[in-house]
């Protein structure tokens, strides 16, 4: 049996299974021209409601192999191996009634295909067999196309079960389940060259595996391709993997590790599988079954919501219960938020459903693609310096406390975060014509309009260095970013981590050979984000070169640039990178004048220090933005302890106590993180979110509208509060209630960071709430 027969099988089972809405493939016609055969089909949708572009997924499952599809009103996503399968969403906004989605199949077989759509959609309460458009039509008796196993092609079908390791985790109706697969293997394996299917009997997330590389996943979780990660010789192969659930506690997934080829030659036994006809109820189906069946376990009625993110962290060790806060739903929310501020043509792997695609005109002074990339506040304009600072805040957090995403089942969606500005980093450098761009859209325009992202219609123009301007603040900031994204995607996809650290290199080169600051040749930029400085973005990108190729031109360039300046260290944010760059020296050169700085910023920021206090304990700076210069005063705190800087208790104590108070630990029980708790900021200064979806209006009339927000921005850090802990919810007031990129980016790292320290039993008890 071929590997695409087995998927199709098993793919039509898992869909059957579900409550969402299927349909059979209808025939409009099909003709010949020379050697190919054209089937003209059609399935009919039930769309209940208004839905955003992307937001409708149809499974097209087929019984005959096809070279191609020719779709209109949907767009092709994925396709299986032999074209029997299509995974497609919807390209425009569609609305409610009856949507026909027509398609032309390309192949070359005599038979007429028959086939399924299987969707997302909820099924009608009352569903009417579609009619026969002609009498030739084969009648859909049948929910799965009759495939026949004795057409093998001669490779074995080795398939063992998933064995429950242990009790899954979580509460109310999100668990998580810990399985292995035990695979006999007598050959030897180099890497990526073993082939497996992991397959689950029911629709999952977030899967975390060992020993293994996921090359794709489909059908909602049910399908994950794997290969090996090492190289495997001969015994037993334990694969043991976690994945997160809906359901209950005995409702957990079954399902099978699957092999097409010849693991145990002589030895395997192939699985068989048989062709059933169903009935045409949506409810009730025989689905065609494995020689191993898989039998779901009893619901039963679920406990208690636990208070804290489930998961684990390796192969043994659980994550603590016992954290003051739920740092694992506060980086779930600020992943998400990311989400919210991307720009373009989203990615199959977004989930906010009330935004779409935008700004998708972006390109350079010859035509250069430059979508993509956050939008940088509750305004439509990508700025790369404060984006750059927050990549690599984010990128540094994920690489130092990679576990910390693991044990919360946050790992891919940051993965996923963080490289949609990576990728529009990558565009924005132009090697061989040696430009930057380092801006897109006028912030005086886009500020003068109030509307959101997928209706802006002004000019959007770049903005953009060349050998002809200096700019190695934000050259070099981008620079930086990209050393660490690479260093971060080195242990998750070694070839996008060595595309990112090229690009790094050169782009660090340029702006090394262009040094100032960017403010005179791009005063667009400078006039909303002007920069102090060039030489700590400079030092910092050489530092994370030289962590990511052990180049000692890049350790010396490091130093030459931190010895040329002399830092205030007032504040670590995106306009002063130095204390990040006192953390990467010392670890690099263990010398004690970095130390001693490091040290010196992080207990001017503790009780005692120079920085103000609120009378509920926040470590206030400045009005603009406070609770984002005590997030990043405590990221580089918790980076200290983890170097072995300073007090670590102390330090991980105190920035617990920020990071805390921004999730409640206050007066008022207020979080300061929107969807975090149950009172939070309902009217931030953010455009997307504060106006209803289209074809509503969005205009300034929103803007001073004294509702909430139609949309909840799950995940941001608003602004912050004034020194006496007073904070107006408004809309209009920028300084306590708008949000931004940079905001979130070292306060996320610093909560990866406790997570981290808590999951390896290393995090203090937390401090008592000054109020």
């Amino acid at each position: 049996m071929s590997k695409c027969v087995v998927f199709l099988v098993l793919a039509v089972s898992a869909y059957r299974a579900s409550a969402a809405y299927n349909t059979p493939v209808q025939r409009l016609t099909d003709w010949w021209d020379g050697k190919y055969h054209y089937f003209h089909g059609f399935c009919d949708l039930p769309i209940d409601k208004k839905y955003r572009m992307r937001r409708v997924k149809v499974n097209l499952v087929l019984d005959t192999p096809s070279e191609s599809i020719q779709i209109w009103k949907l767009k092709v996503i994925k396709k299986n191996c032999d074209g029997t399968e299509y995974l497609m969403r919807n390209k425009y906004e569609i609305h409610k009634g009856v949507e026909r989605a027509d398609f032309i199949l390309k192949y070359t077989s005599q038979q007429i295909p028959t086939g399924m759509c299987f969707t997302n959609l909820p099924s009608p309460k009352t569903t009417k067999a579609p009619s026969t458009p002609t009498p030739t039509t084969p009648k859909p008796t049948t929910s799965s196309p009759a495939i026949s196993t004795s057409q093998s092609t001669g490779n074995d079908v080795y398939q063992v079960p998933v064995v429950k390791v242990q009790e899954p985790w979580g509460g109310g109706s999100s668990w998580t389940f810990k399985g292995r697969c035990t695979l006999k293997i007598s050959d030897t394996w180099t890497p990526a060259t073993l082939p497996v299917d992991l397959i689950f009997d029911q629709e999952t997330s977030n899967l975390q595996i060992w020993k293994m590389n996921v090359l794709s996943s489909s059908l909602n979780g049910m399908l994950y391709e794997l290969t090996n990660e090492h190289r495997v010789s001969p015994g037993q192969l334990e694969i043991t993997f976690i994945v997160d659930y809906s359901g209950t506690i005995n409702s957990h997934p079954q399902g099978f590790c699957i092999h097409v080829s010849k693991i145990t030659p002589g030895s395997t036994q192939p699985t068989s599988f048989t062709s059933t006809t169903t009935t045409a109820s949506p409810s009730k189906t025989t689905t065609a079954q494995p020689s191993t069946t898989i039998t779901k376990a009893a619901s039963s009625t679920t406990g208690a919501q636990s208070t804290t993110t489930g998961g684990t962290l390796g192969e043994t060790t659980p994550v603590p219960s016992n954290t003051a806060h739920n740092y694992g739903q506060v980086l779930e929310k600020s992943i998400l938020f990311y989400e919210a501020q991307q720009s373009g043509d989203l990615p199959p792997t977004h989930r906010i459903n009330w935004r779409g695609d935008s700004a998708l005109g972006d390109s350079g002074i010859y035509g250069e693609d430059l979508t993509g990339g956050w939008y940088d506040a509750g305004d439509g304009v990508k700025f790369n310096l404060p984006m750059s600072a927050s990549v690599i805040n984010l990128a540094v957090g994920l690489y130092k406390w990679r576990d910390a995403y693991s044990a919360s089942n946050q790992l891919q969606h940051m993965y996923d975060s963080i490289k949609w500005p990576l990728d529009y980093f990558l565009k924005c450098w132009q090697n061989s014509t040696q430009i930057y761009y380092a801006q897109v859209g006028n912030g005086d325009t886009d500020h003068a309009i109030w509307t959101r992202p997928e209706d802006i219609t002004i000019s959007r123009p770049p903005y953009y260095l060349d050998s002809s301007k200096r700019g190695s603040d934000v050259a070099g900031g981008t620079a930086a970013a990209l050393a660490a994204g690479a260093l971060a995607f080195l242990s998750e996809d070694s070839s996008y981590s060595s595309k990112l650290l090229e690009s790094a290199e050169s782009l660090y080169a340029f702006a090394k050979a262009h040094q100032g600051t960017y403010n005179t040749d791009i005063p667009e930029g400078a006039k909303f984000y002007s920069s102090s400085e060039y030489r700590d973005e400079m030092c910092v990108s050489a530092a994370l070169l030289y962590l990511a190729t052990n180049k000692t031109g890049y350790r010396s360039d490091a130093i030459t640039f931190y010895n040329s300046y002399s830092p205030g260290r007032w504040a670590y944010d995106w306009d002063d990178k130095t204390m990040l760059c006192d953390v990467l020296l010392y670890e690099i050169t263990q010398e004690t004048k970095y130390k001693s700085a490091v040290e010196n910023f992080v207990t001017s920021y503790m009780p005692g220090g120079s920085v103000q206090y609120t009378p509920c304990g926040l470590a206030w700076r400045l009005e603009w933005g406070s609770l984002r210069y005590s997030a990043n005063a405590a990221f580089i705190a918790l980076l200290a302890a983890d170097a072995g800087i300073g007090n670590t208790a102390n330090y991980k104590q105190w920035a617990m106590s920020q990071i805390h108070y921004m999730l409640g630990d206050n007066a008022d029980a207020f979080s300061y993180v929107i969807g975090y708790g149950s009172n939070y900021p309902l009217k931030p200064h953010h455009r997307a979110s504060s106006c209803d979806s289209p074809p509503a209006v969005c205009d300034w009339n929103d803007y001073n509208s004294p509702d909430p927000n139609p949309h909840v921005l799950q995940g941001a850090l608003v602004g912050g509060p004034d020194q006496y802990d007073n904070y107006e919810d408004a809309r209009d007031n920028f300084r306590t209630n708008e949000v931004a990129c940079d905001y979130n980016a070292g306060f996320q790292s610093a909560v990866a960071g406790l997570l981290h320290f808590a999951v390896n039993g290393n995090l203090p008890a937390a401090p008592t709430p000054a109020c």
